[in-house]
């Protein structure tokens, strides 16, 4: 079975941090690759397409893999970012609300596990980490 791929950007302001929702609940701004992207590629279009602000990608922040039997394995590729303007782009459809949020409230917008956790760890260290998680042992959510 293969991976899927995806990238996504950590925005923050202050002690806020850029958080988007979807169908499926809040996350940070992330998505799939496409052919011929890179994972920073990704993050950057990926910032544009669900938040609106145009995203300057810096450096990777974490990387978290985690699988499942239901619904298989994910690599997804996080980087820390700055808004370097604000596009007039129409968002993806799927998103319903873009906020700056409390970083001390994180745990009450994200609660899925490889997403909150590795999160939290890079708020605390501000280092590069990888976090793998077996969702099959742990569960999905905190």
């Amino acid at each position: 079975m293969s991976h899927k791929l995806a990238a996504g950007i950590i925005v923050l302001d202050g002690d806020q941090i850029l958080l988007v929702k979807d169908d499926k609940g809040w996350g940070l701004p992330k998505g799939g690759t496409e052919q011929g992207e890179t994972f920073k590629q990704s993050a950057m279009r990926e910032g544009v397409e669900e938040t609106g602000y145009e995203i300057e990608a810096k450096e990777v922040a974490f990387v978290t893999e985690f699988t499942s039997k239901k619904h298989g394995s994910y690599l997804q590729v996080y980087y820390t970012g700055d808004i370097i303007g604000q596009t007039h782009q129409e968002l993806d459809q799927e998103i319903v609300a873009v906020e700056f949020i409390p970083i001390q409230r994180l745990r009450e917008y994200i609660t899925f596990h490889p997403w909150i956790l590795s999160l939290e760890r890079w708020l605390e260290k501000r280092e590069l980490g990888y976090h793998f998680y077996d969702l099959d042992e742990i569960g999905y959510r905190i």
